[in-house]
């Protein structure tokens, strides 16, 4: 129905048409009262809304989801907007608050076995802790949720969690490494599009920093240059043999 066609227009990078289709149907399962349609219509618009920057609207969507849910009794469906508004405290720099949101959510995805939501707020998780100076921690989680990536092939995902390697990387000081990782990074977000940004952007932009100035410049573009030719899962494949 309309909910589908909105979600494959934001994963399409459609985001404008996703939102107004979101709209369109919320108005209508509003009227009716019926609370699961209208938590599957926020979190279309809540994840619109993050990704354009509007964090503030972004916020509002997914707590009220989270009451409905509540209310309802459905734990499972608290777990992604849980997980979302982490990753929204994150990307301000709230990693307390990050790490209470993406712990509960994580667990709620623990205790229902839902992979593809575990390989997601590991990652999430993961950079929070890395964020804070947690590196054993942070890797641990990043490599699960990087096996789990790998297993499920969901490209839309990927990104975050080659984020978050890279990020352990810069923090090994394992320099080239960290290089392949970004260039497999942009790779992947150059098909993908702008629609899904960094999880950590400032972290990011500081690892990527650091990894230049260790390299030197004509180092690091060759080893990113590298990077890029390979395939998401070739480049996990090889970051995960080497754990």
């Amino acid at each position: 129905g309309l909910v589908g066609a909105g979600t494959l227009a934001q994963f399409g990078g459609d985001l404008e048409r996703a939102d107004a289709l979101g709209a369109e149907v919320l108005h209508l399962f509003r009227a009716l009262g019926d609370t699961g349609r209208i938590a599957e219509t926020l979190f279309v618009l809540g994840g619109t809304a993050q990704m354009q920057g509007r964090h503030d609207q972004s916020i509002a969507y997914h707590e009220e989801i989270v009451a409905l849910c509540r209310e309802r009794g459905d734990e499972h469906g608290i777990q992604r907007p849980l997980t979302s508004l982490g990753m929204i405290a994150l990307q301000f720099g709230d990693y307390a608050r990050a790490r209470v949101l993406l712990e509960e959510a994580l667990a709620i995805a623990q205790r229902y076995d839902d992979r593809w939501a575990r390989a997601i707020t590991l990652t999430q998780l993961g950079q929070a802790e890395l964020a804070t100076g947690n590196v054993a921690r942070a890797e641990a989680l990043i490599n699960e949720g990087a096996a789990l990536h790998r297993g499920l092939g969901t490209p839309h995902t990927i990104p975050w969690c080659l984020e978050g390697l890279a990020g352990v990387a810069v923090a090994r000081m394992e320099w080239e490494r960290a290089a392949r990782i970004a260039g497999a990074l942009d790779a992947i977000r150059a098909q993908l599009g702008p629609s899904f940004p960094p999880a950590h952007p400032a972290g990011y932009r500081d690892a990527i920093a650091a990894t230049r100035e260790a390299l030197g410049k004509a180092h690091f573009e060759a080893a990113r240059a590298a990077g890029g030719a390979l395939s998401p899962d070739q480049i996990l494949a090889e970051v995960l043999a080497s754990q």
